[in-house]
This record gives C-alpha cells, structure tokens and sequence, in this order.
C-alpha cells in the first residue's frame, strides 16, 4: 500500500470496507491500528483536539482531560469504513457503526498520522493546515 494510490482530488481516500480496528492504545495520543488486509495495518494517530460525530450529535474531545479518554476503548473491534485525509489538514475516519472521528488541524502542534505499521510512509496534519508526506523511498 502507498500513499499515491489513494491519492483523490484534494487528499488521499484510504476505502477500507473490510477495516477492523485491532489495537486502542493511548500515550501522548489516541492510536487506532486499523486492519486492512493481509498486507496492510494502517495506524491513525491523533495527537490534537478531535471531534467525534454520532447520530448527527457532534462531540469536542481535548487533550486537557487525558483520563476520559479511556472510553474510546470501545472502538477496538469496530469496523472501518474510509479514512480521508484532505490537503488542508483534516482527518476523517468513518466507522461502521455510524460514528466519525474529525481532527481538524492545530495551529501549533502536528494533529495526527496516518500510515502503516511497518514505516514505509507517513503523512502528518502540520502545524496550522496542510499535510506532510514521509516515504522511505526519499
């Protein structure tokens, strides 16, 4: 999987209908390691302010209350339906279950990474809007 195949019109669309979500791990973060196939985990890291949209009702997530953060351990096991990334720094991940994770990008922090397990690439919500692309190959 490289970061040029998914590649839309203002961003990348990462379709991963099959996605399960296989790991939750929170640090300076909240990590979701999202299966793909057998050739791919994609890692989503958010690392700013998210929201998080169920049922048409929109939730502000901070940082400020590291403890809370906790009760997204429900989201191990939950499918995957997209994860997008747009050129003006705003992750989307859609979950089957109807909910929607939105970072939108930090005026002074990086707000999230999204690329695989193994390090091949990486692409980061930059300080203050856009998005930085990582390969091993450069």
């Amino acid at each position: 999987m490289r970061p040029d195949e998914h590649r839309v019109a203002r961003g990348w669309r990462f379709d991963v209908t099959e996605g399960t979500v296989t790991l939750v791990a929170i640090d300076f973060a909240l990590s979701l390691d999202v299966f793909v196939d057998l050739e791919a985990t994609l890692r989503v890291r958010i690392e700013s302010a998210f929201e998080i949209e169920s049922g048409g009702t929109v939730e502000r997530v901070e940082w400020s209350t590291p403890a809370g953060l906790g009760r997204f351990a429900d989201l191990y096991g939950v499918s995957v339906s997209r994860i997008d990334v747009d050129d003006v720094g705003v992750l989307g991940v859609a979950l089957g279950d109807g909910r929607v994770l939105r970072v939108i990008a930090d005026g002074e922090y990086e707000a999230f990474e999204v690329g695989p397990t193994d390090g091949s690439w990486l692409l980061v919500g930059s300080p203050g809007g856009g998005v930085a692309q990582w390969s091993l190959s450069d």
